[in-house]
């Protein structure tokens, strides 16, 4: 899915740049069964009228070439839902307005919207899809009101200018702590913010870790993932490219298509499941990463779907058996990268058990 959005990322930021200085005419017309559009091409204003949910695939501004002059997007009063993709890559939009009848936000549906700066979400809005205001890299505020019950993966993904998310207090499904966007028991980490870079730990109340969640948080150097969790989603740590080890840990059960990759310095992944995890594709695209599994369960791996085509080797054994003295108070430590450690008798261990030097 990823590999899909850069291509066309590559071609629209192309196509702008061959269009980007060519005048567009006022326009109007349907974008939906009872919507309409009105393009006002001297203030390069995009209005959205009518009632009920713009038609899906219905964008008139992207097929007449003009979506790159769009500088404001007003909605107004009736409309209740975008359509997927609907201002995809609109590069020049600036201001966006939207109405207290707006229920949904669909998927993708402001993404790429790089000069983007700010938006405020109606109190009426119970749902922001996947990747909705993903890339969007000038976007510096955003507030996710007490109505927003859903937010689909990655939906603040990449949003490099992006410090913090605006959370009501009243909201019951969501909190923001420490760059990190989780379900308001911390059951599950929604979004980190791409600037969140260091060693990050996860906390021990996480069991679900969501699609795109750690997407492009290329700062990070490592990451400690407790026992808690249970599910991995697609892309949860996609073009992290300062990531150089994971280890991830027995309670885990399911792993998404890619969910490592293009995480260019990563060097080995060590699972500590004896069962091999499901997989929905691959793991990770590097050639020549590692994957350390218990010494019983090389043979599991190398005939189970995906991990067998993986470069599958037995842990490395040092005497620190089964991790039991990282689960001691105070005995991980950080190393000056961030890489976390354990130390035994004098000697340091990884937590999966390999000697460091």
């Amino acid at each position: 899915m990823n590999q899909k959005h850069l291509f066309k990322t590559s071609i629209v930021a192309l196509l702008f740049a061959m269009v980007s200085f060519a005048a567009w005419a006022d326009d109007s017309g349907s974008c939906g069964e009872n919507v309409t559009y009105t393009f006002v091409e001297s203030t390069g204003t995009l209005t959205i009228s009518g009632t009920g949910a713009m038609g899906a695939m219905q964008h008139p501004w992207y097929d007449k070439g003009y979506k790159w002059a769009i500088k404001k997007i007003v909605i107004e009063e009736g409309v209740t839902r975008t359509s997927p993709e609907a201002f995809y890559g609109c590069y020049s939009l600036t201001s966006v307005v939207l109405p207290s009848t707006l229920v949904a936000i669909s998927p993708c549906a402001f993404e790429n919207c790089t000069a983007l700066e700010s938006v405020s979400i109606p109190n009426s809005v119970f749902y922001i899809g996947d990747l909705a205001f993903a890339r969007c890299t000038s976007l510096k505020n955003i507030n996710i009101p007490s109505s927003v019950t859903m937010i689909g993966g990655g939906a603040f993904a990449e949003n490099t200018s992006l410090e913090t998310i605006n959370v009501a207090k009243e909201n019951d499904s969501f909190v923001f702590e420490n760059g990190v966007l989780y379900s308001k028991d911390k059951t599950v980490i929604v979004q980190v913010l791409a600037g969140v870079s260091g060693a990050f730990e996860i906390p021990s109340t996480v069991t679900t870790i969501e699609d795109d969640a750690f997407y492009n948080c290329s700062g990070l150097t490592s990451v400690s993932i407790p026992n808690s969790v249970t599910t991995i989603g697609e892309n949860a740590f996609y073009a992290c490219s300062g990531l150089t080890s994971i280890t991830i840990p027995n309670s885990v059960t399911s792993i998404g298509d890619d969910a490592f990759g293009f995480c260019t310095s990563l060097e080995s992944i060590t699972c500590e499941a004896t069962t091999p995890p499901a997989c929905d594709g691959d793991i990770t695209n590097r050639t020549g990463t590692k994957i350390y599994v218990p010494a019983g369960s090389v043979e599991a791996y190398s005939g189970a779907n995906v991990w067998g085509s993986l470069n599958v080797q037995a842990m490395p054994t040092t005497g620190v058996a089964e991790r039991t003295i990282a689960k001691k108070a105070g005995a991980k430590k950080f190393m000056p990268n961030g890489f976390v450690y354990i130390e035994a008798d004098g000697v340091k261990f990884g937590l999966s058990g390999n000697k460091l030097r």
